[in-house]
């Protein structure tokens, strides 16, 4: 049984659960309770609180893990895509340290570590992440003062990577076609494009749901980052109904639809035979009600919410959308 901390822009989920044969059962998950300021950037700013936090989810569990695992944002970290001919693992090492680390032009210190994509021929894909030494000592020290052995810090665009890559999700193959999965998060929107069953580009923008929740104060209409937002309705019906939320949620809808349809033209530039085909969104923002049905029209794609995936088992009354990069961070594979 293995703990699992996902740790966004300015929230953190924490879910339990096991591996087993590639397949990932959870027994619970939820939002962790969190004053605002804990989490900023994707970095922990009150270890005190957060570490309350965590012993408060623990306690809702029938058994406390002795292990745990960390995913972190994407944006923390720099990644980028390699091919390389077939070689020795040292040597295949060295090489991807020594491009990676050209990158940085900063004084922080980043440690180098990468994940195989696929093999074609003799071609090797690999995705390589670098990530700051700092944060991987700070994670590990908090884990530390929570008494879990530390198991393993992921990206969460590795996590999804590994996640569904090869499989299915609303039972739909990745594999037969190129495919946007964006995390509609409470701070940020993480596009993911995967193409021939893999992950080959992600892009983060910083959108927020405060810009939103600012925009609707002005309407005396409030708006919260958890459970509030399933009360409001992106509907295209409920927005030609009701102008004045329209006008308040233009921008941050508009935001949405355009970083979207970036990543709809790349996959076109890198490859017109193989365009996106359709978007799966999850995220905490992606509970809104109405919102796939809103990015389907704006952008002419099915868009649907994340509701199945092959290699996950969740209990009833837990929300798949939200434990996504959770559930990923345990997979082994």
């Amino acid at each position: 049984m293995v703990l699992s901390i996902e740790i966004s822009e300015s929230t953190a989920y924490a879910a339990v659960g096991k591996c087993r044969n590639g397949k990932v059962r959870l027994w619970g998950g939820g939002r962790i309770s969190l004053p605002g300021g804990t989490v900023s950037g994707g970095r922990i700013s009150d270890r005190s609180e957060f570490r309350r936090g965590v012993n408060e989810f623990l306690l809702t569990q029938p058994k406390r893990p002795r292990k745990a695992s960390v995913s972190v944002i994407s944006g923390l970290s720099l990644y980028k895509d390699f091919a390389l001919p077939v070689m020795p693992e040292s040597e295949l090492s060295l090489i991807i340290k020594n491009e990676m680390l050209q990158q940085i032009s900063s004084d922080i210190r980043y440690r180098v570590d990468y994940t195989y994509m696929r093999r074609q021929g003799n071609t090797l894909r690999l995705m390589a992440y670098a990530i700051p030494e700092d944060l991987i000592a700070e994670l590990k020290s908090v884990l530390n003062e929570l008494h879990l052995h530390p198991l393993k810090l992921d990206v969460s665009c590795n996590c999804l990577n590994r996640l569904v890559s090869h499989s299915t999700v609303n039972g739909l193959p990745i594999d037969n076609e190129a495919a946007i999965i964006a995390e509609i998060g409470v701070s940020a929107l993480t596009c993911n494009l995967f193409a021939d069953g893999h992950l080959e580009f992600v892009r983060t923008a910083p959108i927020s749901v405060k810009d939103l929740e600012r925009s609707l104060s002005k309407l005396g209409r409030s708006i919260a980052p958890n459970d509030a937002l399933s009360s409001f309705d992106f509907s295209p019906e409920n927005l030609d109904q009701d102008i004045l939320f329209y006008e308040a949620s233009r921008r941050y809808l508009g935001g949405i639809v355009e970083e979207l349809y970036k990543m709809v033209n790349y996959q076109v530039s890198r490859k017109a035979s193989d365009p996106v085909r359709r978007i799966f969104i999850y995220g905490t923002a992606s509970l809104i009600k109405g919102f796939p049905e809103y990015l389907s029209s704006a952008l002419n794609l099915p868009v649907a919410v994340i509701e199945s995936l092959e290699r996950a088992f969740v209990p009833e009354g837990l929300r798949l959308t939200e434990a996504v990069n959770s559930i990923g961070t345990i997979l082994e594979r």
